[in-house]
């Protein structure tokens, strides 16, 4: 699913070249929506004494925005909004808008900023509140930022982290919990740190969960594996690629497996909302034996992008 805007209040944002970029997130004129009220990004600011600030208790969500013919679509809108709203839920925080009022803020939000290609955060957090025995308030921030140039053709070398996902019983299942998302970004800067691209993830019992942001499979003759729900975080794009790749006539499995039995295998990618699909050169510095233009993630990538261009319905129908 996915929600557009007429283009008559947008501009196209130029792809200068073959490499994904997110753009600077803020320019001089960039405008947020920060709980009920438009704002210049560069003159909002947080409040010093804010609980989501000290302790990570809030919630988000990153959604893609796509030029069509019909203006910027907000690809599987739907889905990234009733999601926030149910992690907000597992969390105690009762967020005062519904999904289609969501939808209707964050079309302002493009309009607002001339955005086609975009990316865009959604963040619930509490606001502080210095009276004894009240709880805090519930605040909402939307903002949006340019993005150009594919995703997925520039393949990543990744290797596998020393950091584990928590245990599913010390988690919040399917929610976008801010503090939860620490450790992973951790997993990330060591593994740039490291000289690769990103991290790949295990769970508990040393079985490969995903990247830090990502879902992951890997393929190996003719057949997609992934790991199942249950120790992964259940992304929208993941369940899009599977149902995809089912349509066309791919055997996908899921199954727990370990890194040693993913090194050398035909090939591999990641699945997410930022990144698409993301080819995997190598993991651990052993290499994927095939191309990736050989790829089912190649030819998955390349109908997924063509579905999130062409597949999008007015706004409002949600």
């Amino acid at each position: 699913m996915a929600f557009f805007m007429p283009k008559r209040a947008c501009k196209t944002i130029e792809k200068k070249d073959n490499t994904e970029r997110e753009e600077t997130m803020l320019s001089e004129t960039t405008t947020i929506y920060l709980n009920g009220q438009w704002q210049e990004a560069h003159a909002a600011n947080a409040r010093n004494y804010q609980p989501t600030l000290h302790a990570g208790n809030g919630v988000f969500e990153l959604i893609r925005a796509y030029g069509t013919e019909n203006g910027p679509a907000i690809w599987q809108g739907k889905a990234h909004f009733e999601r926030l709203r149910y992690s907000a839920n597992r969390v105690h925080l009762e967020l005062p808008y519904s999904t289609a009022e969501l939808a209707s803020i964050t079309a302002e939000l493009l309009q607002r900023n001339q955005l086609e290609n975009a990316f865009i955060r959604a963040v619930v957090y509490l606001e502080p509140t210095a009276e004894e025995g009240h709880r805090p308030g519930v605040g909402l921030l939307l903002s949006a930022w340019a993005a150009s140039g594919p995703i997925g053709f520039h393949r990543q070398e990744i290797m596998t982290s020393n950091y584990h996902l928590p245990h599913p019983e010390d988690r919040l299942p399917g929610a976008k919990e801010i503090g939860q998302h620490a450790h992973t970004l951790i997993a990330t800067n060591e593994a740039r740190k490291k000289g690769f691209d990103d991290a790949l993830l295990l769970n508990a019992h040393g079985q490969v969960a995903g990247g830090p942001s990502a879902n992951f499979f890997f393929e190996l003759e003719d057949t997609l594996y992934t790991a199942p729900e249950g120790h992964i975080f259940p992304g929208i794009t993941r369940a899009t690629i599977i149902q995809m790749a089912q349509e066309i006539g791919y055997t996908v499995v899921e199954t727990h497996f370990k890194p040693e039995e993913v090194r050398g295998t035909d090939a591999a990618f990641f699945t997410s909302t930022s990144h698409e699909i993301q080819g995997i050169v190598s993991l651990d510095g052993v290499p994927f034996q095939k191309e990736w233009e050989d790829t089912m993630g190649f030819n998955l990538l390349l109908r997924y992008r063509k579905a999130a261009r062409e597949q999008a319905l007015p706004l409002g129908i949600i």
